[in-house]
């Protein structure tokens, strides 16, 4: 089941979705270039792909500590 949600409420954009893939590239790219994105429930791979584009390193505990929080 598709899960997507949409709406702004005065400068937040809150946007549920089960996966960065199920959103056309062209919005996918526009989410990822959000300053302040908080993930939630995430799957691994976008949890990976959030904590890349916050410019995280893979292998420090930064990555590792972000990855699991957004997966949570």
């Amino acid at each position: 089941m598709l899960k997507q949600v949409f709406f702004c409420r005065g400068e937040r954009l809150v946007a549920g979705v089960n996966s960065l893939d199920e959103l056309p590239a062209k919005l996918r790219k526009a989410v990822l270039l959000i300053k302040d994105k908080k993930g939630s429930g995430t799957t691994y791979e976008d949890a990976v792909t959030l904590a890349t584009c916050a410019r995280l390193l893979p292998g420090t505990d930064g990555f590792s500590g972000f990855v699991g929080r957004t997966m949570a």
